[in-house]
């Protein structure tokens, strides 16, 4: 929800629908935050400190 006041804004501006616009925000704020915790998990699981794993 960080960016969402800069969003509605700019959906203000540009004369769009400022729900669609802090919506669409949203979901990719989650598919962001989602990408991320899989990333840790494969960094965990794969322990990529073991130099063969590096490869």
């Amino acid at each position: 929800m960080m960016f969402s006041q800069f969003q509605f804004g700019v959906a203000t501006n540009l004369g769009v629908s400022t729900a669609l616009m802090v919506s669409i925000q949203a979901i990719g704020a989650a598919a962001g935050k989602m990408t991320g915790i899989i990333a840790l998990i494969a960094a965990y699981v794969l322990d990529f400190t073991d130099p063969l794993m590096a490869l």
